[in-house]
C-alpha cells in the first residue's frame, strides 16, 4: 500500500484539476457573462499552474525550461496582440466588464486540459515519457501564455476605458 502511494502521480491529477479549473473558467467568461476585473486572471492562473506543474514533470531539463519559457512569452505577445479586436463593453461605475470571446481562448484552455489529463494517465499508468512530458508541458505554456497576455492587454484597455470616461466628467 505504501508503495502504490509513493508512486501515485500527485503532480499529474494536481495538473489535471487545475487545467479543468482554467478550461472551466474560460468556458464561463466566454459566454459574455458581466466580471469584475480581478476575474480576467483567473484562467492564465489556473493555465500557468497547470503548465508549470507538467514542466516540473518533465524533470525540469534545461532544453525544455528554456523552450517553455520562450514560447510562454511568445504567447503572451500574440495574447495581448490579439485582444485590440475583441469586442468589450465597460460599466464605468461599477468597474464590470462584458467581454465577447472568440473560440481561441477555450481551443487554448482545451489545449491545456487535454495535455494536463493525458499526462495524468500516463502518469497512473506508469508510463513517464520525458520527451511527451515536455512537449505537453511546452504547449500548455504557450497556451497559458496567450490567456494570460489577453488578460493583461483586456485589463489594460478596461482601465484606460475608465480613467478616460472618469477625466472626461
Amino acid at each position: 500500500m505504501d508503495q502504490l502511494i509513493e508512486s501515485f502521480p500527485f503532480g499529474a491529477v494536481f495538473a489535471a484539476a487545475a487545467a479543468v479549473a482554467c478550461y472551466r473558467t474560460v468556458v464561463l467568461q466566454s459566454r459574455g457573462r458581466t466580471l469584475k476585473l480581478w476575474q480576467l486572471s483567473i484562467a492564465p492562473f489556473f493555465g500557468g499552474v497547470a503548465g508549470a506543474t507538467m514542466l516540473y514533470r518533465a524533470s525540469l531539463a534545461t532544453p525544455c525550461l528554456a523552450a517553455w519559457s520562450l514560447v510562454l512569452i511568445g504567447g503572451a505577445v500574440i495574447g495581448a496582440a490579439t485582444v485590440r479586436s475583441v469586442p468589450l463593453q465597460v460599466d464605468h461605475v461599477f468597474r464590470l466588464i462584458r467581454v465577447n470571446w472568440g473560440m481561441d481562448g477555450a481551443l487554448a484552455a482545451l489545449v491545456i486540459l487535454l495535455g494536463a489529463c493525458a499526462g495524468a494517465l500516463f502518469g497512473v499508468f506508469g508510463n513517464n515519457m520525458l520527451v511527451w512530458a515536455c512537449a505537453t508541458a511546452i504547449a500548455a505554456g504557450s497556451c497559458a501564455g496567450l490567456l494570460g497576455g489577453r488578460a493583461w492587454a483586456l485589463g489594460k484597455r478596461v482601465l484606460y476605458a475608465v480613467d478616460n470616461s472618469l477625466a472626461g466628467s
